[in-house]
């Protein structure tokens, strides 16, 4: 979505624009696929953003398409469901009086030790959990759900991660809150987001239509061969499309590829160091499995969380919560992801086996039963999500300093900057480097970097 940005802003400024998609539809993660009478996501993709003039541009290209929506999620945890965010009367009522009060006592020690003593450093996601909630709120979901969902002990991963996906709570607010409901309490953005009628892929197919629109081209199905450099400049990148060759010179490139990969596409080829930098960053793959069902609906959730290691996947979405035009109206579907790396067991395994096992888990739970699933299918994509590992930023740190000698390159999106961030930041990306290559100056490595609460 970065590039499709980047291109939209170029084009409505005058400039020849080509944008090459490496695979047969465009959006990236953030894109959806009609499969019969169905429309399904890869994943639960939601619009949100701080920021108006985002919010704005993203309104005039969907249209009247753009749905307000109420964000409802839950945690299947032993069996029993809780609100997330966390809602206390829920928590109490499902986890039981003295489980909360351990909760409590546990968050109120941590907090009085960290206002007495130096606190622990933050120095992985574990430690910036138990830092905040204590150790059992650590040990009973954010805990095993990290592991679940990045394959590795939280106490490999690095703390930024946490610092921009956990929602800061005050349990003594929430307490409060929970006894005595504040009134005209403002709806945030947490609890709200937009999405189009279509699917959240409708977003980048609007913007191929104002790219072909203004004669640019969106070329899809292409793999990149070659980066060609000349001095301090890309010259020319190398392309097949269609079984053809080509070598297309240009003034400017924005790179959406991920980052590893663009590193090694640069002739010259760099330093061995940077190579090796490059080798030491990952990205989490995702094995979905798309489930059309007999049913009207499944949950009331846009998504359910899965800590349990024992459940093969790690979340689920019901599209139709979305929005009623992905399922017919007597029908509904679900979204598994099946987190995993690439090559690894799971993402090797046959179809059928993932499918067997999904539909075991989901009945297990209860969300289903075998006689409601009307047909299932597999899709596979890499790159899903940038793993934070304890030290990433060294290396991150290398590629960046590297790649910034390169005149006459933009890196843009959540991939090519090795950032977990949100649609609005690959979109106010784009923007940003199509606006340098018109003569403005914007940092875009400063996107999203805050470490705050993105949502």
């Amino acid at each position: 979505m970065a590039g499709l940005s980047a291109g939209v802003e170029l084009s409505a400024n005058g400039i020849d624009v080509e944008v090459l998609e490496k695979q047969s539809d465009v959006g990236g993660l953030a894109k959806g696929f009609d499969h019969g009478d169905f429309i399904f996501d890869y994943g639960p993709h939601r619009f949100h953003t701080q920021k108006e003039w985002i919010l704005e541009r993203i309104k005039n290209i969907v249209g009247d398409d753009f749905l307000l929506r109420n964000r409802k999620s839950e945690i299947l945890l032993e069996g029993k469901f809780y609100d997330y965010p966390v809602n206390v009367k829920n928590a109490v009522f499902s986890m039981g009086a003295l489980k909360i009060i351990q909760i409590g006592t546990d968050y109120l020690s941590t907090v009085l030790k960290n206002k007495i003593s130096s606190k622990t450093p933050d120095d992985s996601f574990e430690s910036w959990v138990t830092n905040r909630y204590g150790k059992i709120m650590y040990s009973i979901f954010f805990g095993p759900y990290t592991e679940k969902v990045w394959g590795v002990h939280p106490s490999q991963l690095s703390s930024d991660w946490a610092s921009q996906r956990i929602t800061l709570l005050n349990l003594f607010d929430v307490l409060k809150k929970a006894i005595i409901k504040p009134k005209n309490e403002p709806r945030t953005i947490v609890s709200t987001f937009y999405f189009p009628k279509k699917g959240i892929g409708e977003i980048s197919e609007k913007m191929v239509e104002v790219l072909n629109k203004n004669n640019d081209n969106v070329l899809l199905d292409v793999g990149i061969k070659e980066v060609k450099m000349e001095g301090d400049k890309i010259s020319a990148v190398i392309y097949e499309c269609n079984g053809n060759i080509t070598e297309k010179r240009c003034d400017h490139v924005i790179s959406t590829i991920p980052i590893t990969e663009f590193i090694k596409l640069l002739n010259p080829k760099p330093p061995g160091q940077i190579l090796d930098a490059a080798n030491a960053l990952n990205f989490r793959a995702i094995v979905f499995v798309f489930l059309k069902l007999n049913k009207e609906h499944v949950t009331n959730n846009n998504w359910t969380y899965f800590p349990d290691k024992d459940i093969i996947f790690a979340r689920i979405s019901e599209p139709k919560n979305f929005s009623p035009e992905m399922s017919p109206k007597d029908k509904t579907s679900l979204c598994v992801e099946v987190m995993c790396n690439e090559c690894d067991e799971v993402w090797m395994q046959d179809d059928n086996i993932v499918i067997k096992k999904v539909i075991s888990d989901l009945v297990k739970t209860g969300f289903i039963e075998q006689r409601d699933v009307d047909d299932a299918f597999v899709r596979r994509v890499t790159h899903a999500y940038p793993t934070y590992l304890k030290g990433y930023e060294k290396h991150l740190n290398m590629l960046m300093g590297y790649l910034r000698q390169i005149k006459n390159l933009e890196l843009a999106g959540r991939n090519s900057i090795f950032r977990y961030n949100n649609m609005d930041h690959s979109i106010e990306m784009g923007i940003k480097a199509a606006r340098n290559i018109l003569g403005e100056e914007y940092k875009i490595e400063e996107v999203a970097s805050e470490k705050e609460y993105f949502g």
